[in-house]
């Protein structure tokens, strides 16, 4: 399984947690990546892809896939510990 980190989100104007990340991205080989975030909760759940973040004191943290009480899926770090370093605390997409 490839292992990416996350350095940028594009986000979306949702306030629902399923609605308010719409793609994901990062520099992994000197280039950067992106994808929506439906490809990598795809790729998450066949176990082709892990993500994390950094937190700001350097700790690293797993994003994984969780789902709304009504059944959308959307990513998230974990444990929420509550540092505001997740994925909501990334810079916007260049």
């Amino acid at each position: 399984m490839a292992t990416y980190r996350i350095d940028f989100v594009h986000r979306s104007d949702g306030r629902a947690p399923h609605e308010r990340v719409a793609g994901i991205g990062g520099v992994c080989g000197g280039g950067p990546w992106r994808l929506p975030v439906q490809e990598a909760i795809a790729g998450i759940e066949r176990r082709q892809w892990a993500f994390y973040v950094e937190r700001q004191s350097g700790r690293r943290v797993d994003v994984v896939v969780a789902e709304t009480e009504g059944g959308q899926k959307y990513l998230t770090t974990t444990p929420d510990d509550g540092d505001s370093s997740g994925l909501l605390a990334l810079p916007e997409e260049p």
